[in-house]
């Protein structure tokens, strides 16, 4: 197998997981529409609506934006920048957490 084998191969089951991910995370948003109607949206908002609601709909929007990037054609100029993103996505190089001292919070619990 050539390098350019091995990459289609590689970029082959990156979209597959992309597919996956993708299909569980829409099933998931139609199987608890109604749910999501009856408990967020018919009642007053508490902080945790709305940071549910943002939780569920950016995971939303950015999965459909990664899907895009993977489905949609491209000229050739544009094509070097989607893979860059698409590299960006799945192989994050440069990828910093900030370091959180959760050592007070222990004092908090009973």
């Amino acid at each position: 197998m050539n390098f350019s084998e091995v990459q289609q191969m590689s970029m082959s089951f990156k979209l597959y997981a992309v597919f996956v991910a993708d299909s569980i995370l829409m099933y998931d948003h139609m199987a608890t529409l109604t749910e999501e109607i009856t408990f967020i949206w018919c009642r007053p908002k508490a902080l945790s609506a709305i940071l549910f609601l943002v939780n569920r709909y950016v995971a939303l929007l950015g999965n459909i934006y990664v899907l895009s990037v993977y489905l949609l054609p491209t000229s050739d100029e544009l094509s070097d920048i989607f893979s860059n993103q698409r590299t960006a996505l799945f192989f994050p190089t440069n990828l910093r957490l900030p370091y959180i001292d959760s050592s007070h919070l222990c004092s908090l619990l009973p």
